[in-house]
C-alpha cells in the first residue's frame, strides 16, 4: 500500500541513538515513498523526558503510550496502534507481545549488545517478522541472533550523509566565522550514567578553558543541555563561571536541521554510544 502507515517506537529511555537511526529510516522512506504516513510512539513508562523535545522536533506526529496495566492494556494499546500497518521498534522488544493485540507487520532493530539483552530477548523477538542488524560487517553477527535464522536482516549502518549540508553551508547557517575553530559535545541528560557523563564533561569543559588560553579561536558548543543543573557537580566550573568564560555556548536540544549543520560545520565533534 502505498499509504500505508508506518510507527517507529524508539527507545527513549536514555539517549538519542535509537531515535536517530529511526529517523534516517523516516527521511528515507519518506523519500521514496512520499505517500507513506509515518509516525512516532514514545512509551511514557521509559520516556526520559529531555527526548521529547528533539522527536517533536522531527516533524512528524508524535503521540505518547500511556502507562498501562492488565486491565486497561488493550484498549490503550488498540487506541495508539489499532491503525498502524507497520510497526519499526528500535530496542524496545518488551512492546513485541503488543502485536497479539494488532493486526500489523512488526519489525525489530537490535541494539550492539552491552551484556546478555540478546539472549534475553530473543523469545520476544522471534514474534518479530524482520529483525535488523544495522552494524558495520566487521563487528560479525552475534550468534545469539543466529537461532532466528531467515528472519535476521544485515543492512550495515543506517547513515543519512545525504542529508548533511556541506561544510560551508553548516557554518553560515549557524553563524561561524571562518577563523573559529569548533568542538561540539552533546551531555543529553548523561544517558551513559553519572559518572562516565561527569567524568567526559569535566574533562572536555577544563580541557578546553586551559587550552583557550593558547588557542582564541577555539569554541565549544554544549548542546541538548534541558536543564543547566545538570552542569553542576564538584568537578565542573561553576555556572557563573561557565556563563562568564570566553568561547563556551551552552545550548538546549537542537532541531534536526541545527543538529546536521553542526556535525557538518564543526571541527570536532566528541560522541560516546553506537
Amino acid at each position: 500500500m502505498l499509504d500505508a502507515k508506518i510507527v517507529f517506537i524508539p527507545s527513549v529511555s536514555g539517549g538519542l541513538g535509537h531515535v536517530t537511526r529511526t529517523l534516517r529510516l523516516a527521511q528515507e522512506l519518506e523519500h521514496r515513498r512520499p505517500a507513506l504516513r509515518l509516525e512516532y510512539v514514545l512509551d511514557q513508562d521509559r520516556l526520559r523526558e529531555s527526548n521529547l523535545p528533539f522527536v517533536k522536533s522531527t516533524g512528524y506526529p508524535v503521540r505518547v503510550l500511556p502507562s498501562r496495566t492488565r486491565y486497561t492494556r488493550d484498549i490503550v494499546v488498540r487506541a495508539l496502534l489499532g491503525d498502524a500497518d507497520l510497526i519499526v521498534e528500535d530496542t524496545t522488544p518488551y512492546l513485541i507481545p503488543y502485536r497479539q493485540l494488532l493486526k500489523v507487520a512488526w519489525v525489530s532493530v537490535e541494539m550492539f549488545p552491552l551484556e546478555d539483552e540478546l539472549f534475553m530477548n530473543w523469545p520476544m523477538l522471534r514474534q518479530s517478522d524482520c529483525v535488523l542488524w544495522t552494524y558495520p560487517a566487521a563487528l560479525g553477527l552475534p550468534k545469539e541472533l543466529e537461532m532466528l535464522g531467515d528472519k535476521v536482516r544485515v543492512t550495515g549502518p543506517i547513515l543519512g550523509s545525504r542529508e548533511l549540508p556541506s561544510r560551508e553551508q553548516g557554518r553560515r547557517l549557524l553563524g561561524f566565522r571562518d577563523d573559529e575553530r569548533i568542538i561540539t559535545y552533546s551531555p543529553r541528560a548523561m544517558p551513559f550514567g553519572r559518572d562516565f557523563g561527569e567524568r567526559l564533561l569535566s574533562g572536555l569543559v577544563n580541557g578546553f578553558i586551559a587550552l583557550r588560553q593558547q588557542r582564541p579561536e577555539l569554541r565549544l558548543i554544549l548542546t541538548g543541555v534541558c536543564d543547566r543543573s545538570e552542569l553542576r557537580f564538584p568537578d565542573m566550573p561553576p555556572l557563573e563561571q561557565l556563563d562568564q568564560a570566553e568561547g563556551i555556548d551552552v545550548r538546549g536540544v537542537l532541531s534536526p536541521k541545527e543538529i546536521r549543520a553542526l556535525l557538518a560545520g564543526a571541527d570536532i565533534v566528541v560522541a560516546e554510544g553506537t
